[in-house]
């Protein structure tokens, strides 16, 4: 005989139901099942299987329902192993064996899973918790209706949710991430913003050799954590990511050499007249680096002075930053093109480290694992010679440990409206065009002795 909780309340003798039939005797039975062996009052059943729907004589009602589930049980008499329904003062008692329940077979399986984990003993906790997910048929209790039933129904999915990651572990740890995958796919749709999860199904992409579709994957969480919940992945899971595609944890992959810090910054010009002003309000943001600070852009018309000056400051606070510096240039080509983020992103990749031949294709996947690279680490970013505001968008860490600085000719909206920039407008100068070579987008710009700085 065995009471079935994990799918349809049953009671079954040699793998063949037996009733009960009427839901309401099933949520006795499920209610006494429960906590099988314990006195259970009939205010208690009564509220587990109406709740606030009362019929007109609960009590009445209630003795009809033992009645029926007693007769069920009744006929699993030839059996080895019953179970009794027993009448207390004012309640109930369901006597059996508790491992003639699917529910408790099912906890203690769970429970010396976990206790095989934390021996260490991968293989037996991977067998243990398929042997818990086995006793599963369907969702729990699913013929009846009830308050009580619905709050069960969700607490023993956690329980179920908990056992499935726990096998995934332990078969992951055993080399099994090709039985994974499946697996893990089916629970990543079933729970999107599950970061456990999701960082499974990374590493279980990762050991099967699908290195690209790990990246994927993870653009693809972040944009939408941030598209629904409006924040970035966990910590956690930002580190997975970075040791992933850093390739720590596997001996196989193309490795470089340990990576010098990036200090990318151009040399900067030495003689700048004038801009005692500018230079002071740029280093008062400093301090603020790792409170949020939010973008500052630097703008003015062509000619003024923006490159130089970013790059001036940058050299002389470069020492706050010391994870390093990264500058990405927007200059134009020898056919007059300019780059794109896609063009400018696996430079910078290369630079935190990527093995060249591993960085992922898209600009999406590009995106997420920069800012994987650079999350939690100081570093300044110098973006030059933007057009519009998704040419500096990519570039945005996604922590606030870093600075960024951009120049720009326009105001870049989107950067204010989003992510609240600093605006430092140089105005009231004059080109001096006789006074200088001819100059192209490549070579920083010069000027500043006739720049006033406006910080809005």
């Amino acid at each position: 005989m065995k009471i079935q909780m994990l799918g349809s309340v049953n009671v079954t003798l040699r793998d063949r139901p037996v009733g009960p039939s009427s839901s309401r005797a099933k949520l006795l039975l499920a209610t006494l099942a429960w906590q099988p062996n314990e006195y259970v009052s009939d205010e208690v059943v009564i509220d587990r299987i109406w709740g606030d729907e009362l019929p007109q004589r609960p009590r009445d009602t209630l003795y009809t329902c033992a009645n029926r589930l007693r007769k069920c049980l009744d006929a699993t008499n030839g059996s080895a192993v019953t179970g009794r329904v027993m009448r207390h003062r004012g309640g109930y008692v369901l006597e059996c064996d508790p491992d003639m329940i699917d529910l408790h077979q099912f906890r203690q399986l769970a429970s010396s899973a976990q206790d095989a984990v934390h021996r260490g003993d991968d293989r037996a906790a991977a067998d243990l918790f398929g042997q818990a997910m086995a006793a599963w048929s369907g969702t729990a209790l699913c013929d009846v209706e009830s308050p009580w039933a619905g709050r069960v129904r969700t607490a023993l999915s956690r329980e179920l949710l908990t056992t499935r990651i726990g096998w995934a572990r332990s078969a992951l740890e055993l080399g099994r991430q090709a039985e994974l995958l499946p697996h893990l796919s089916s629970l990543v749709e079933e729970n999107p913003f599950d970061e456990a999860i999701a960082g499974l199904h990374m590493l279980a992409l990762h050991r099967a050799g699908r290195r690209k579709e790990a990246w994927e994957f993870y653009a693809r969480l972040r944009t939408r954590l941030v598209e629904h919940l409006g924040e970035e992945p966990g910590s956690e899971l930002q580190e997975l990511h970075r040791t992933l595609l850093q390739r720590e944890d596997r001996s196989d992959a193309p490795r470089r050499d340990v990576m010098p810090l990036p200090r990318q910054l151009p040399p900067p010009v030495h003689r700048l007249n004038g801009h005692s002003e500018v230079l002071s309000q740029l280093r008062a943001l400093v301090p603020q680096a790792s409170h949020l600070t939010p973008p500052v852009v630097i703008q003015g018309p062509a000619g003024v002075g923006k490159t130089a000056l970013a790059l001036h400051w940058a050299h002389d606070v470069a020492h706050h930053f010391p994870d390093g510096q990264l500058y990405v240039h927007y200059c134009k080509d020898s056919t007059g093109g300019r780059p794109t983020p896609v063009d400018l992103l696996p430079g910078l990749l290369t630079a935190l480290g990527v093995v060249p031949g591993w960085v992922p294709p898209g600009k999406q996947a590009q995106t997420a694992l920069y800012r994987s690279l650079v999350a939690d680490r100081r570093m300044l970013v110098i973006i030059d010679g933007v057009i519009d505001d998704y040419d500096a968008l990519p570039f945005l860490p996604g922590t606030p440990e870093s600075m960024v600085v951009v120049t720009s000719r326009t105001a870049l909206p989107v950067l204010t409206e989003r992510y609240d920039a600093r605006h430092l407008s140089l105005v009231n100068w004059e080109p001096r065009a006789q006074q200088r070579a001819p100059r192209t987008d490549t070579v920083p710009e010069h000027g500043l002795d006739r720049v006033s700085p406006v910080l809005i």
